[in-house]
């Protein structure tokens, strides 16, 4: 991605990386130039939300019609219209498509709307996607647990061939009671993998924390710590 036109939303701010000052920083309504939008190709990285992964098998159809059939069941499953979604097809026959969709249900919708409708085209990447790019890029991941604190917000992301297939997201977490909803969140993720039938290697990638050696003795562990700042060159 180019640092330049990448922005990150952080609760209700936005922030972009300043390569002069070498440090991201607040941006502002005022500083917006629509024209230089118009005919850009933008990347937002959205902090703090959570993702969904589901599964749809459709008729087989044509690339238009299905964009459009899966945004009607992700908006009937969330009941809204503003969902962001991205898909893939991941199985097709002579009649039917699995789908694989990533889903975000997120309040920044409108913020996205006021600062970037008018650019020329818009990335929306989540940044469990981002921390999972830092670390394959660094330790050539396939599978395993990535645990990342990024500010207040503790994600736990289970990688398979390489992909996102389930994640959880803990706000308002700290230093100080990260192992217990470490505690509460490898549980969900062992019942999930039974649910979904999955195994995946005993690895488990720590970013900006450490954790209790009862967590992480059946786990070969890598630790990364990782500045905010360094997310904007991830590619």
């Amino acid at each position: 991605m180019n640092s330049n036109n990448i922005y990150m939303i952080i609760g209700r701010e936005i922030y972009t990386y300043d390569k002069r000052t070498k440090c991201y920083e607040k941006f502002k309504y005022e500083d917006i130039d629509f024209i230089y939008f118009k005919n850009k190709k933008l990347n937002i990285i959205l902090e703090g939300e959570e993702i969904y992964n589901l599964k749809l098998n459709l008729p087989r159809m044509n690339n238009i019609s299905l964009k459009k059939n899966i945004e009607k069941e992700v908006n009937l499953l969330f009941k809204k219209d503003d969902i962001l979604f991205d898909y893939e097809v991941i199985k097709s026959s002579d009649k039917n498509l699995i789908t694989s969709i990533k889903c975000i249900n997120t309040d920044k919708y409108e913020i996205i709307d006021r600062y970037f409708a008018g650019c020329k085209s818009l990335r929306i990447i989540p940044i469990q996607e981002v921390l999972t790019k830092y670390i394959k890029n660094k330790a050539k991941v396939k599978e395993g647990i990535v645990i990342a604190l990024i500010k207040e917000h503790l994600y736990f992301i289970i990688l398979k061939y390489g992909d996102i297939v389930f994640c959880i997201l803990n706000k308002d977490a700290d230093e100080k009671n990260t192992n217990n909803l470490c505690e509460e969140s490898l549980n969900i993720i062992t019942k999930s993998l039974e649910h979904l039938s999955l195994s995946i290697e005993n690895n488990m990638y720590l970013i900006n924390l450490n954790l209790d050696k009862k967590h992480t003795n059946d786990f070969n562990i890598k630790r990364f710590n990782i500045k905010t700042e360094e997310l904007f060159y991830v590619n």
